[in-house]
């Protein structure tokens, strides 16, 4: 019944949208055009999407913060199109000083970047090139261009140092760490704008194709791994007991404390090599994303999530004891995926499990969440379904978090609230709601602006900076992007809204 309802209400919306002769963007006009796109939003009779196969291996010895990684990466053209270069995706570059990123950045957040060790196309060793001019992607020429539905085979070698300051990834505590975005990766190559060659500037978020991957991380003894996929021979990885556990909590709606605090402390949880090789595997997903401690807590639980099939899917918690709100995580977890799975979207969890993971980011991943933890159990809960509702939206539904952040963060919101007042009743989640999605902008003085700043570049940092340092001036900011063409519509508005203007330039000699 939901199924139809959604139906119909897309239905309506988009006759109405039709109706009305909305302005449709060049790039997705093209698409329609050659039939790669419907305005109805399904795939065209032409559509296509590009494809990798990722082999990756990792090597994580802490407290030593270097990473090691070997990949090879086949990539298969299916568009029409012949490929003469491709784009490499380095999204830790973001930590090299100088990296353009939307805000400043602390002394423990740079580190020295990706380092590329070794690079082959082929089979062929190949001089890695990198333009000092770009951080987060560098292009790729190749000798043989990749022709229409054919294949190239990548190898590199690279390592970097983990960031001292964690945010998305880095390090949680000396023996404690969250690798997220970790691996060179073939950029997307899409049908209506082709190589996403977007910076990644720490704010904005990604556009991934959907690859298939196997990942190997070798990490010290005593040392447990969480990750995005299916856990390959955990029997060769976990001492009897705790792979019992694990196994129940698999078909279990009971919370199975997996690893406790005795455990850990007894080192009666992992095999006891010197070093242990974990392995993940996944297919069809756009990303992967591991964290890997010494001393936390492995809580684990299931939930029926597809009525029809019986298909379970597993809810875990990873944490450190000392975080009282994270005894209850798994449950909010279980408790996600059941209302998520059943109400709405009313989809079945596409995923076998998904693994909350105690850091600094309130952030997703495919399978998986950094959360902070929090005295209120109730916010902790709220966090938690907000960041699994992303499962649907963009990893499902595959969309570019960079170009339209809005409809992945749009739709989390959206049933954040709805199951927040399934759980907590309206009063509770509205306020809630009002509290983190509404107030900020209710009580934002820049809808009544003093004066407005015309500028663009770096201008627009300070005048930002300056109007969050003076908020008793209220100041509209209008961000020209580029000065030719210049947009006279955009400034005429902006004189007219405040009737007081400043411009704001870099004072170049050329260009201001």
């Amino acid at each position: 019944m939901r199924s139809l309802i959604l139906v119909i209400f897309c239905s309506f919306l988009f006759s109405s949208l039709s109706a009305q002769s909305l302005y449709v963007p060049r790039d997705v006009k093209k698409a329609y055009a050659n039939g790669t796109r419907a305005m109805d939003g399904r795939p065209g009779k032409n559509y296509w999407q590009n494809h990798a196969r990722y082999d990756i291996t990792m090597t994580a010895m802490p407290p030593d913060r270097n990473i090691k990684g070997t990949e090879s990466i086949t990539y298969v053209n299916n568009s029409p199109d012949t490929l003469r270069n491709v784009i490499v995706k380095l999204f830790l570059n973001i930590h090299k000083p100088g990296a353009p990123r939307e805000g400043g950045a602390n002394p423990n957040y740079l580190t020295s970047g990706v380092h590329i060790d070794n690079f082959a196309v082929n089979g062929t060793q190949t001089k890695w090139r990198e333009n000092p001019g770009l951080f987060t992607w560098q292009p790729v020429g190749l000798k043989q261009p990749l022709l229409p539905h054919d294949s190239v085979k990548f190898n590199v070698d690279w390592h970097y140092e983990i960031s001292l300051e964690s945010g998305r990834e880095g390090m949680i505590d000396s023996t404690t760490y969250f690798l997220a975005y970790f691996y060179p990766r073939i950029a997307v190559y899409d049908d209506y704008a082709g190589w996403d060659v977007m910076n990644f500037v720490d704010s904005k978020e990604f556009y991934s194709d959907f690859n298939d991957y196997t990942v190997t991380l070798n990490v010290p003894k005593n040392y447990v791994v969480w990750g995005t996929g299916t856990l390959q021979k955990p029997e060769s990885l976990l001492q009897p007991e705790v792979l019992k556990r694990f196994q129940q909590s698999m078909t279990s709606d009971d919370i199975i404390r997996v690893v406790t605090k005795e455990d850990l402390a007894a080192k009666r949880v992992t095999t006891q090599n010197a070093v242990n090789t974990w392995q993940f595997r996944a297919t069809n997903i756009p990303d992967m994303a591991f964290g890997l401690s010494d001393h936390f807590n492995w809580d684990a639980t299931s939930v029926v999530v597809d009525d029809k099939t019986q298909r379970r899917a597993s809810a875990q918690a990873a944490y450190n004891d000392t975080a009282a709100d994270y005894h209850y995580v798994a449950g909010y977890a279980r408790h996600s995926l059941n209302w998520l799975s059943h109400n709405w979207p009313g989809i079945p969890y596409p995923y076998e499990k998904t693994t909350v993971f105690q850091g600094y980011a309130g952030m997703e991943y495919p399978m998986m969440a950094n959360d902070e933890t929090y005295a209120d159990t109730n916010f902790s809960r709220f966090v938690a379904e907000h960041e699994i509702a992303h499962t649907y939206m963009p990893f499902y539904m595959g969309i570019n978090e960079t170009r339209y952040g809005f409809m992945d963060e749009g739709f989390a919101t959206f049933f954040e609230n709805l199951i927040g007042t399934a759980d907590l009743g309206k009063e509770k989640a509205d306020e809630l709601f009002k509290q983190f999605r509404v107030d900020y902008w209710a009580n934002d003085h820049s809808q009544e602006e003093d004066i407005s700043i015309i500028t663009y570049g770096s201008g627009v940092h300070w005048a930002t900076e300056y109007a969050q340092q003076n908020p008793d001036i209220s100041i509209d900011i209008l961000d020209l992007r580029t000065l030719l063409p210049l947009d006279y519509e955009a400034i005429r508005v902006a004189v007219k809204q405040t009737g007081k203007v400043l411009l704001l330039h870099e004072d170049t000699l050329i260009g201001g």
